[in-house]
């Protein structure tokens, strides 16, 4: 029976695998799993080689780049090897190679990129002042709310079973032009287009003159 274990035990295990002992100058090896005896897992190798990485470069810098090659399939009955190779030291930024191999055969090979920590331009956009999630109105409820305004493909699409839970954070922008559009052309509940391209023709004139209007 296989033993179960908490996420302490998971936690402390994963450290474990990550404390590489240092052979020599750039080289390391790495632990495996106690009583392990199946292949070992890719992402295992990927850390563990990213930690060597990591520990041939001067703090503070990290890692902001990674890409990596599985080429063999590696046991966890043996120690990986891993071997770095310093392409370029600069002032902000570091570059390392990573082969990891078993039996003289290379099983994997990384390239990372590190960056030291630098006050620089945000790009992200500040996050909008919104209710949380369960005072939100989903759109099967919106669906219900605007019953007489919503009609056609888009008002059955909202009112589906969807997978996921929808419920947009504030009122969806084509309410409010369909509301916008009914109000500009009189347009009761019970004969407003829906926005799903329906076309309408104004009047008698437009109509022979070729010209039609689509409403949303």
């Amino acid at each position: 029976m296989t033993e179960t274990l908490s996420t302490p035990d998971l936690a402390a295990e994963l450290v474990a695998l990550l404390d590489l002992e240092s052979l020599d100058t750039d080289l390391f090896r790495g632990p495996q799993r106690p009583g392990a005896t199946a292949r070992v897992f890719g992402g295992q190798v990927v850390a563990q080689a990213l930690m060597a990485a990591q520990l041939s470069v001067d703090a503070p810098a990290v890692a902001h780049s990674m890409h990596a090659y599985f080429l063999r399939a590696g046991t966890e009955t043996q120690p990986i090897i891993f071997r770095v190779e310093r392409d370029f030291d600069g002032k902000s930024f570091a570059n390392r190679r990573v082969t990891a191999s078993q039996n003289g055969a290379t099983i994997l090979t990384l390239a990372a990129s590190f960056q030291r920590p630098e006050a620089g331009l945000e790009h992200a956009t500040a996050m909008p002042d919104l209710p949380p999630p369960e005072e939100l109105r989903s759109l099967d409820i919106l669906a219900g709310d605007y019953a007489g305004t919503l009609i056609g493909p888009l008002a059955s699409r909202w009112s589906a079973n969807w997978a996921c839970h929808c419920a947009p954070g504030s009122k969806p922008a084509c309410l409010s032009l369909l509301e916008l559009a009914q109000r500009a052309r009189g347009f009761g509940p019970c004969d407003a287009p829906c926005l799903a391209g329906n076309r309408r023709r104004r009047d008698d004139k437009r109509q022979h003159a070729g010209t039609d209007e689509i409403v949303g």
